[in-house]
């Protein structure tokens, strides 16, 4: 799909300010447009949608997700010229993330927090529609010249291994914009947090973005005298910005506080207010929110789970693609003005775990995990205040042991590097604990939790 910048951005404007009946007759509209798309140039959704009635309703549409999808990636393409293979001799050989496959497409991949990382292909149009609700909506009460990186200092404190979607987009814009790394840098999650600590109060930046809880994790560091800096914007992204979070951050930095809820396969889902709330992008994506059962939720009840529809993504088209998201759909009227409906969201949130009374924070972790191979499932448990339990269902089968003691070393390796010394890392050969009611895994286990499930 071909469009240029400036209507672009003029459709973003207009559907801000439509009814909330017409809005929704243009999510169908391009809900048909992006099928019909679909079904003609994607093998993967020919197939699905062969015996689909030209008077087919959302609902119609088949249920897809990451495993059905990943294991058809060649037949899921729309483009015939991208392959599998070609897509990870691309990544392979991009070390420097500032080129497009065909000249046409950006690569980045999910995160792998839920199973192995998933390449992701978009086209201009694509990124487009990222850049326009970023700018229009995200930072709508922004100065402009507060988020110009030629006036202001910006940081970032991101994942930074592989063609995570939050580094890759962070290479293209020092690229695009031909500003130096030491200019607008960006620090690992994976750093120690005085390492972190003493280079955002060197930097002094007054953009700052990065995972809720690595924020909130920096904001008592603060409150504490170490950290000293005043940003004009915090920037939340990647997971679940809990409301206690966002007060935090409020409360010791004094200073705006934005959210985009958006991911690697969905795009830009929702947006924060200057009210706090998250707001559906609902011109651009479609959310369904289903219990256990794939039936779908009232108003107001928390959902089990979300079939999401990116409408921008026509080269690895996203249609009813299951997210294990809990969310809550409000429609009534928010004092910011905005008519799309809110939305509270749990889902990707890090757990804290207390080692030895210390705070550590199980993104570190995630991120580390990140690229992993051979790993289908895995789980970190805390059983005791000074050890960690690591299980997991690995591919290979005669390489299990192999695979689970790297990690653990990895792991141990991480923890040391992040002041926690002298706590041990125990492989087991258990299968990680499953949810007794949607038998879902879950990736970390506190110790009470643990101590709880012991008991009971």
């Amino acid at each position: 799909m071909e469009i240029n910048k400036e209507k672009l951005y003029e459709l973003v404007r207009k559907a801000g300010d439509m009814p909330l009946d017409k809005v929704k007759e243009l999510q169908l509209e391009r809900l048909k447009t992006l099928v019909e798309y679909a079904r003609t140039h994607s093998k993967l959704y020919a197939n699905l949608y062969a015996d689909l009635k030209d008077s087919y309703t959302l609902q119609d549409l088949p249920v897809t997700d990451k495993a059905f999808l990943v294991n058809r990636m060649d037949e899921w393409f729309t483009d015939p010229e991208l392959t599998t293979e070609s897509i990870e001799r691309f990544l392979d050989e991009n070390t420097d993330y500032c080129h497009k496959i065909l000249d046409k497409y950006s690569v980045i991949t999910t995160s792998g927090t839920s199973g192995k990382p998933m390449p992701m292909l978009r086209d201009r149009s694509h990124e487009l529609v990222a850049e326009a609700l970023i700018a229009l909506r995200l930072f709508k009460n922004i100065d402009s010249e507060v988020m110009n990186p030629f006036k202001s200092k910006i940081m970032g404190i991101i994942c930074t291994n592989g063609n995570v979607s939050s580094y890759s987009s962070y290479k293209w814009m020092l690229k695009s914009t031909g500003i130096s790394e030491d200019k607008m840098p960006v620090i690992s999650i994976l750093d120690p947090i005085s390492s972190i600590v003493k280079r955002l109060n060197e930097f002094q930046p007054d953009v700052w973005s990065g995972y809720p809880s690595v924020l909130a994790d920096l904001a008592y560091e603060q409150k504490e005298g170490r950290l000293h800096i005043h940003p004009k914007i915090i920037a939340c992204s990647a997971e679940t910005l809990s409301d206690e979070n966002y007060q935090l951050l409020r409360q010791v930095f004094g200073c705006p506080v934005v959210n985009n809820y958006c991911s690697t396969e969905g795009g830009e889902i929702a947006m924060s207010c200057s009210e706090g709330h998250l707001h559906l992008n609902m011109d651009w994506s479609i959310v369904e929110p289903i219990d256990e059962n794939g039936n779908p939720v009232p108003e107001g009840e928390m959902s089990n789970a979300i079939l999401l529809t990116n409408l921008s993504n026509f080269v690895q088209p996203i249609i009813r693609y299951r997210v294990d998201d809990h969310v809550r759909f409000d429609y009534s009227a928010c004092p910011c003005g905005c008519k799309f409906p809110v939305i509270d969201i749990v889902g990707r949130k890090a757990d804290i775990f207390y080692i030895k009374g210390k705070r550590f924070n199980t993104i570190l972790v995630m991120a580390m995990m990140n690229g992993e191979t051979g790993i289908i499932e895995y789980q970190l448990i805390q059983i005791a205040e000074d050890s960690l339990e690591f299980r997991a269902k690995i591919a290979d089968s005669e390489s299990v042991s192999a695979i689970r003691k790297k990690i653990c070393e990895k792991i141990s390796s991480l923890l040391k590097h992040n002041d926690y010394q002298d706590v041990k890392v125990v492989e087991s050969s258990l299968p990680p604990i499953r949810n007794e009611r949607g038998g879902k895994i879950c990736h970390f286990i506190s110790l009470e939790d643990y101590r709880k499930l012991a008991g009971s």
